[in-house]
């Protein structure tokens, strides 16, 4: 991939996500006045409890769709996936039937058991979208991504305002987005559909195939879906303890400050990781000097991007949130603060994580996702245990700018020592 081909991937991406992430941004000043901090918070922890379930749904199989140079061979793990969303997602409702009521009174949320049983589909639905997502990636079909990216926010605004009219329990924000998340599966399935060889499928795919597939890539199951599922449940750990011991207004808060944050964020280092994961295994195969020169280099211009707006959210956030979204959310303003390291380094890593899955470094990584939901665990408990929210949010961000900047530097050391033992040999 050449570098202009690369940075036009990287502009069409940011050309949609920019939009798609100006929607929820405009409206959010809306939605503060409609709903309250606590029905933010119900749509937090339910968002949370489904990205659990959502790691294990496609085995994370989808993440291998991009990697075999052979068209049959991606295929086979396309469906793989689909195959393996639809037997869990089987299992997961049963699990939900039967144990449901369970997790709605461990976190001592009523509101939540009208809800709790859509979870499964929510899960499934998003599995389904990590899929042909991936694909589309493989494609570089980088504009049907961004416009799926613009239909979804734009649903999921529309509909939110329009259920207002309804009600303005958290559920309203909840419906609203999984059929976003509907909506963007639906849009990428229809466009993946238009691109898929059929004739390779019937010529050259069979369930030996898929077996073969499967095992190649193994590490996937067996190493990315537990470092997933650290990472995420080490991500929204915050959000289960803030659920238990303090009120859902508190975790309203937190929602709102790390939605308005993570959502431009997370769009930007989305749009600019899926082409730097294309490049970055492209050059792998081709020279692995040009690779590490490639990583260093991205990890440099993403720390300069970021310290300047995130040194700004800093001083500014408690006074832009009480401005924008009223003086209520002034509090959230108040989170974001403390949580201002957490978000600059998760959005430079963000980026650069992709260097595990390259370079088959899942083990270790592994490892340390356990170490860092260790970390963050005991500081919010030291900070639930003490009842002082501040103080939770606070070592939380340093527990995990700790591990975060280490992996940053784990990153560079893996592309840097692979480039020069290819020398040497």
């Amino acid at each position: 991939m050449k570098v202009s081909e690369y940075v036009s991937d990287i502009l069409k991406l940011v050309t949609g996500t920019s939009i798609s992430q100006a929607i929820p941004i405009l409206i959010s000043p809306i939605l503060t006045r409609l709903f309250s901090p606590e029905a933010f918070g119900l749509s937090a922890l339910f968002g949370s409890i489904g990205s659990i379930i959502t790691i294990f749904m496609t085995g994370q199989y989808s993440k291998a769709i991009i990697l075999p140079k052979e068209e049959n061979r991606a295929l086979s793990i396309f469906i793989l996936t689909l195959i393996i969303s639809g037997v869990l997602f089987l299992f997961t409702q049963f699990f939900i039937f039967f144990f449901g009521e369970w997790i709605v009174d461990f976190f001592e949320n009523p509101e939540l058991i009208y809800w709790i049983y859509l979870v499964p589909i929510s899960a499934l639905i998003t599995g389904l979208t990590q899929s042909y997502q991936n694909y589309s990636n493989r494609e570089k079909a980088f504009g049907d991504i961004a416009r799926a990216n613009v239909y979804r926010s734009g649903s999921k605004a529309g509909l939110s305002l329009l259920g207002a009219n309804f009600s303005t329990s958290g559920g309203i924000l909840i419906l609203a987005s999984i059929v976003s998340q509907a909506v963007f599966a639906i849009y990428l399935a229809i466009k993946n559909i238009k691109k898929i060889d059929f004739g390779i499928i019937k010529s050259q795919f069979d369930r030996d195939l898929i077996v073969d597939v499967a095992k190649t890539y193994k590490n996937f199951p067996q190493i990315i879906v537990p470092h997933t599922f650290f990472n995420i449940f080490s991500s929204n750990i915050v959000v289960y303890l803030l659920a238990l011991y303090f009120s859902s207004a508190v975790l309203g808060f937190y929602s709102l400050a790390n939605r308005i944050v993570m959502l431009p964020a997370g769009i930007i280092s989305n749009a600019i990781g899926q082409p730097f994961y294309k490049k970055l295994a492209d050059l792998k195969n081709r020279d692995l000097d040009q690779a590490a020169k490639f990583v260093i280099k991205t990890i440099n211009y993403m720390l300069l991007a970021a310290i300047i707006p995130f040194a700004l959210l800093f001083f500014l956030s408690p006074f832009m949130f009480e401005l924008v979204f009223g003086n209520e959310w002034r509090v959230a303003g108040e989170y974001c603060q403390y949580l201002v390291p957490f978000f600059f380094i998760r959005f430079v890593g963000s980026v650069v994580s992709y260097v595990i899955l390259v370079y088959e470094e899942q083990k270790k990584a592994l490892g340390l996702e356990i170490l860092q939901t260790i970390l963050r665990g005991v500081a919010l408990l030291i900070g639930g245990l003490k009842q002082d929210v501040l103080l939770a949010l606070l070592l939380f961000s340093i527990a995990s700018v700790l591990i975060s900047g280490y992996k940053l530097i784990w990153y560079r050391s893996i592309v840097v020592k692979t480039a020069e033992n290819s020398i040497k040999l």
